[in-house]
């Protein structure tokens, strides 16, 4: 993570995650019940599935030593057992969900998804920028605090970790009902980024 970021960010870190999440539930903007989210058993990186209408969409997220590797989506029908992407594939039927990469490494296991609560505050969020499309994951532990995990990509094969950008005293003012912002160092300097939840 740059130290641009962690400079900018910091200090605010856990007041824009309790706050500004809160208010984006205050708004309306709630996760789709049809979401799960899991994270990875021994690894860094974490799931988000969305199954609405028969269409299934998938979006694993590297952590810090994986962001710029394992991040990718996957799209299929609500009935694919495997999703596929570029050699990778995902297994969402089974006991856990796997993710089988397309080198002889080892599989990664995510713990059994959870269903997303309408009332939480979790859920899968992306946007468009530079001709790659950025996942950003916000998840929950059991106490309800909310933690977000998300990668940008462009066309040119470049990945950065992302962070909730944060510049004003009220985080209100930096909420849309239907996203919220985030920061992101790419190869030309910081940028700030408008995600949206995500949707097959």
């Amino acid at each position: 993570m740059s130290s641009v970021i962690n400079r900018m960010l910091e200090p605010r870190r856990a007041f824009l995650l309790s706050t500004v999440f809160t208010a984006l539930c205050a708004c309306g903007s709630e996760a789709p019940s049809a979401v799960t989210i899991g994270r990875a058993i021994g690894h860094d990186t974490r799931l988000a599935v969305i199954e609405i209408d028969g269409r299934t969409l998938a979006y694993v997220c590297g952590g810090p030593s994986s962001y710029a590797t394992h991040s990718r989506w996957f799209r299929g029908a609500s009935t694919d057992g495997v999703l596929e992407s570029e050699g990778w594939r995902l297994r969402l039927h089974g006991e856990r969900p796997t993710l089988e990469t397309p080198s002889s490494g080892p599989s990664i296991e995510f713990e059994s998804n959870a269903p997303v609560r309408e009332d939480s505050m979790a859920g899968l969020y992306a946007t468009m920028d530079r001709g790659c499309r950025t996942g950003v994951i916000v998840s929950e532990d059991e106490g309800g605090t909310p933690a977000i995990q998300g990668t940008w990509c462009d066309e040119s094969g470049n990945f950065e970790q992302v962070e909730p950008a944060f510049y004003a005293p009220n985080a209100d003012q930096n909420v849309l009902r239907s996203g919220f912002e985030v920061e992101v160092l790419r190869p030309d300097g910081p940028a700030i980024l408008q995600v949206r939840p995500a949707a097959p």
